[in-house]
């Protein structure tokens, strides 16, 4: 511990992997009056911002070839979070209604023309935000919006028209006695990230 300690303070103005915000708006079919899970803010392990980048092409010219921009770009509208399931599965329960919306997998029925409609009651948001300390004001305003949207100022990736893909199963074994994990593979239609919000640059 006073290693931790002595690391933190000699990290000056460094960022930190560890200090980031989930907060998470279901889709408000599955939380019609539940009022304790419309709005969550979680404590997720790990997250990867989706990348998007320009493809390339051979380009030859005699005996050199180089790679030149084309007009693609690649990269898939996805990402995963991980979460620890609470005791009561409530978590696990919830992720897999939302997972429900997209359709039945045993019935091999999808409902996308539903959750394609962004305007509809089967889709939700989630949003990511970097923290600057670990201070109470830095939590205050990243809540301080409504419904899991992030102040401008802050570094936030809000992603719209969320649809759950893949909940993964618990895992059960009398070997061990660890904590239970939730990985959940989440679908987006559009977002907001760093610097760029509703279509232009901030």
């Amino acid at each position: 511990m006073a290693n931790m300690i002595q690391k933190l303070y000699g990290s000056g103005a460094d960022a930190f992997s560890n200090l980031f915000e989930v907060a998470i708006d279901p889709p408000s079919e599955i939380t019609s009056g539940e009022d304790d899970t419309s709005y969550l803010g979680i404590r997720a392990q790990d997250f990867t911002p989706p990348q998007f980048k320009w493809s390339t092409y051979d380009f030859k010219h005699g005996a050199l070839t180089t790679k030149k921009l084309n007009s693609k770009i690649e990269g898939e509208r996805m990402f995963t979070l991980k979460f620890r399931s609470d005791a009561g599965y409530r978590l696990y329960d919830l992720f897999k209604r939302w997972e429900a919306l997209s359709g039945d997998l045993f019935e091999g029925a999808n409902h996308f023309s539903d959750i394609m409609d962004v305007a509809g009651d089967k889709v939700g948001r989630v949003a990511v935000s970097a923290l600057t300390s670990v201070r109470r004001d830095e939590l205050d305003r990243f809540y301080e919006s409504d419904r899991a949207v992030i102040a401008r100022n802050s570094i936030s990736w809000v992603f719209k028209e969320v649809s759950v893909t893949a909940v993964s199963e618990p895992r059960f074994t009398q070997g061990t006695a660890n904590t239970q994990d939730i990985e959940v593979r989440f679908a987006f239609q559009t977002w907001d990230r760093p610097y760029w919000i509703n279509g232009s640059l901030q």
